[in-house]
């Protein structure tokens, strides 16, 4: 049976990347990937993320609210102190209302928390992660959105739009 060899997907081994959002699922499996190919990885997260799933071992984190610039850029300051560079971002930072609500039951505060943690805090995490990859060997961001922010379902306005918004950053 032939395997796919997804190292030619990959940035080159020794690469430095950043993953915020690194202690979720997808985030998770994103990290575990990086290490497979050799990558290094500094994952951004929530403190009580950051406690429930543990980087693996030779993995360094910091704890970010990505929502805040001042700990976005304390975040990045960490970072810097470790690395001259980094070569690439991963983004996968958001949430959603827990159940879909409509629009029109959205309550302004939680239309903020929600375009905060799914569009501000990308806007935030790429303009500190900036300066080092411009340092860096052929740096990239993958910003990694929702189908939801293309093919809207009922009770998803604000994470839709927050969703739609990443594509365009």
């Amino acid at each position: 049976m032939n395997t796919v060899d997804w190292t030619r997907l990959s940035a080159p081994p020794g690469s430095r990347i950043v993953v915020a959002g690194g202690a979720g699922d997808i985030g998770r499996a994103v990290v575990a990937a990086c290490r497979v190919n050799g990558h290094h990885v500094f994952v951004l997260d929530l403190p009580r993320s950051l406690e429930k799933h543990r980087p693996p071992e030779g993995v360094s984190s910091v704890a970010v609210d990505a929502t805040e610039a001042s700990s976005v850029e304390a975040a990045f300051a960490t970072i810097e102190r470790a690395w001259p560079a980094i070569d690439g971002l991963v983004f996968l930072v958001g949430f959603t209302i827990a159940s879909p609500t409509a629009v029109d039951a959205v309550t302004p505060t939680q239309w903020d928390e929600v375009i905060a943690g799914n569009l501000r805090s990308a806007y935030l995490v790429a303009r500190a992660a900036l300066p080092l990859l411009r340092k860096g060997r052929a740096p990239s961001i993958v910003n990694v959105s929702s189908g939801l922010g293309f093919n809207v379902l009922p009770g998803f306005g604000p994470y839709a739009a927050a969703k739609a918004g990443l594509v365009g950053l």
